[in-house]
């Protein structure tokens, strides 16, 4: 079993997923979203944390932000099919 300290932990990870760079050429990440579950694996149902402290509306981990840039991209390099 391993014990976590929440939030730091989640918030460290977080922080390592910033570093890494989504793509402006033709190799590597489109986008990256970021969802918070309070997940126990204890049986109980799994909640997605709605207060999260990594990831505000105006991030660009904010899921709006992950769905609108992976579309921009898509509709840039398939527009003209």
């Amino acid at each position: 079993m391993t014990v976590h300290k929440q939030p730091n932990d989640t918030v460290r990870t977080v922080a390592k997923m910033h570093e890494i760079a989504r793509r402006s050429g033709p190799h590597g990440f489109d986008a990256l979203g970021v969802v918070v579950l309070d997940l126990r694996n204890d049986g109980t149902p799994a909640q997605i944390v709605a207060d999260d402290p990594t990831s505000a509306p105006t991030d660009d981990f904010y899921y709006d932000h992950m769905v609108a840039r992976a579309g921009h991209l898509y509709d840039s390099s398939f527009g003209q099919v």
